[in-house]
């Protein structure tokens, strides 16, 4: 009986202490009365996010080891991508001949990796966008003035009609996070964001 006790209160021990090393869950939620934050992690990486219950379906994010990435699913289906890392010791800069060869970015030369200012990358997180640049981005300026056009440098470049970039954690080069917050929001809370390994 003392043994058990004792393995008790160790795993309580533990629990306590992994608790306390997690950022503060979250105060707001997408609605109080449907949705419940979790701590998910995989690929060394870990971050609160919301489970909601709604009229459509339950909403949750879950890791995907094949692809390293975190998915919001629709009662088991994927709905997309919301954290996908790279992993690359030269950086953001680096990965874009991988993206590139993935098909995740279109092959155009003029299709750069830049930092910019104006995304919302947590405090002491540097962001970056695969951006048009030259005839490119001329072409892709005139057609937004007639309607939103598909992203002009492919699925994780620049875009109109969503909130994605990169994002690059200082003392962390080597772990480049895709982020897709999407139109609506994705049920994470990107300052959460942690290394685990």
């Amino acid at each position: 009986m003392k043994q058990i006790a004792a393995t008790v209160l160790a795993l309580s021990v533990l629990s306590v202490a992994a608790a306390a090393d997690l950022p503060p869950k979250p105060l707001h939620a997408t609605d109080t009365a449907r949705c419940t934050w979790l701590w998910r992690s995989g690929g060394g990486l870990g971050l609160w996010t919301e489970q909601c219950r709604f009229a459509t379906g339950l909403w949750e994010v879950l890791y995907d080891a094949a692809a390293d990435r975190f998915v919001l699913r629709v009662d088991g289906d994927e709905h997309f991508t919301v954290l996908q890392q790279f992993r690359n010791p030269g950086g953001a800069l680096a990965i874009l001949p991988d993206l590139k060869a993935r098909g995740l970015v279109t092959g155009d030369a003029e299709c750069v990796m830049a930092p910019v200012s104006d995304q919302p990358a947590p405090p002491g997180w540097s962001a970056f966008q695969v951006l048009p640049t030259g005839a490119l981005k001329a072409a892709f300026d005139a057609e937004v003035q007639q309607q939103i056009p598909d992203p002009p440098c492919g699925p994780l470049g620049y875009s109109v009609s969503s909130v994605g970039f990169f994002m690059v954690r200082a003392g962390r080069p080597d772990r480049v996070l895709y982020v897709n917050l999407g139109q609506d929001g994705s049920l994470i809370a990107l300052d959460s964001v942690t290394f685990t390994d």
